[in-house]
């Protein structure tokens, strides 16, 4: 919002003062998700977040949690609408609209966990802004769960070198 004013001048060299306001809307949000992954520990818990997680499977695949946190990172804008999308989870949008609207600087964090998984996966989230005036942007961001395969077998096998009926292979 700002008084304007123009002075405009004509080919015979007269002047026109012009003043105005103007009511400027901010357009384009910019929206920044980043998307993190933990190993699920016992207890409810999650481990240390990060881009990248390893979990071990021994005969049973191993479970993560996943954090996603989406921010405005417009000066001016807010975001009233969001839409989230996940390669894993699915359309997560829910998850976040308690959160809305979104005003500039504030952000919103989400976890979901005990997602198991067999095999190495990396994950991808795709965050949609949106402001009244239906103006979006879209942010990415990726984070990979490692699944190490580790089955361990034991044997026992019991030697005696006391044999006391002497047969052979007893």
């Amino acid at each position: 919002l700002g008084d304007y004013r123009v002075v405009v001048t004509d080919a015979k060299g007269c002047t026109s003062d012009c003043l105005a306001r103007l009511n400027v809307v901010p357009c384009i949000p910019e929206v920044t998700v980043l998307k993190e992954v933990a190993c699920y520990l016992p207890g409810d818990t999650c481990g240390a977040y990060s881009k990248l997680a390893t979990g071990v499977r021994d005969g049973e695949c191993p479970a993560f949690c996943f954090r996603i946190t989406i921010r405005n990172a417009d000066d001016d804008t807010i975001i009233t609408e969001l839409a989230v999308n996940d390669t894993l989870l699915g359309n997560i949008s829910a998850a976040f609209a308690s959160a809305l609207p979104l005003v500039p600087g504030e952000s919103v964090t989400a976890e979901f966990k005990a997602v198991t998984l067999c095999q190495d996966t990396t994950n991808t989230v795709t965050a949609l802004g949106r402001t009244a005036q239906g103006f979006e942007d879209v942010d990415v961001d990726s984070a990979v769960a490692v699944v190490l395969n580790i089955n361990l077998e034991c044997d026992l096998t019991v030697v005696s070198t006391f044999d006391m009926d002497e047969t052979v292979n007893n």
